[in-house]
């Protein structure tokens, strides 16, 4: 049984006075929920407030392609000027080429990445939230955990994952109440460019979502609606995939 512990440091460290709230962001559906919910605009269902959005270099888009993070970067501008907020961008190198993070950082530990790059924040942030990949009782121990991510905190900056109480499908529902919000989603990492490839189980299963919440034509970067046989035809044999479905 885990038990509690004191911990003796040999120095102190000072605080850094910093009083923004960060969210991050790369565009996608996950993103767009919490942001909107730390927000004025979701009204009775607003949880908090953040100052800023932040768009990590070197996620979803490789350090040696700036033109695709340059597009996915201006794709996202209009959604943060609807929240009355600015978007942010930083870079890492936690994906360099020929490494062993190149393929294992995102199920290993993609939130102590990103708490990390917070952390390297810290004298501008005080606290950064980020969306959650799952629901709480579906969750599984890939690179993210709401049993384990805010203990990615320190003394000066407070790490939180908001949303594990809502489902994918109930995220895109609630963004249904912002059209806009949809436009230029971004859910694609198999080819690392700002674009949507449209067939890969990731694209599939957003589009269906957001074509289920009735927003087929608010959505330009997803081929909505999908044709019968690419929904018949598409494979979902990643156990972290099947909990979408």
């Amino acid at each position: 049984h885990l038990k509690p512990f004191d911990i003796a440091a040999d120095r102190q460290l000072i605080s850094t006075n910093a009083d923004k709230a960060v969210s991050f962001f790369s565009g996608g559906i996950d993103g767009m929920h919490t942001a909107l919910r730390h927000s004025p605009l979701a009204g009775p269902e607003q949880v908090g407030v953040v100052d800023e959005l932040l768009m990590i270099w070197g996620f979803d888009i490789d350090l040696d392609t700036p033109q695709e993070f340059t597009a996915m970067y201006a794709n996202s501008e209009a959604f943060a000027e609807q929240l009355g907020v600015p978007l942010q961008s930083m870079a890492t190198n936690i994906r360099r080429p020929n490494t062993y993070w190149k393929r294992v950082w995102w199920p290993l530990c993609h939130s102590m990445v990103r708490a990390a790059c917070a952390h390297a924040l810290e004298g501008r942030y005080k606290s950064a939230v980020g969306g959650s990949n799952f629901l709480a009782e579906d969750s599984v121990p890939e690179g993210s955990h709401p049993w384990t991510d805010a203990y990615c905190s320190s003394t000066n900056l407070r790490t939180a994952v908001d949303g594990n109480a809502h489902s994918r499908m109930d995220k895109v529902a609630f963004l249904a109440r912002f059209p806009w919000a949809l436009e230029d989603v971004h859910v694609c990492y198999r080819d690392l460019v700002s674009s949507n490839c449209g067939k890969c189980i990731k694209c599939i299963r957003s589009a269906v979502a957001i074509d289920l919440a009735g927003l087929a034509g608010s959505c330009r970067s997803l081929p909505v609606p999908l044709r019968p046989e690419i929904i018949q035809n598409a494979y979902c044999g990643n156990k972290f995939e099947q909990v979408f479905f």
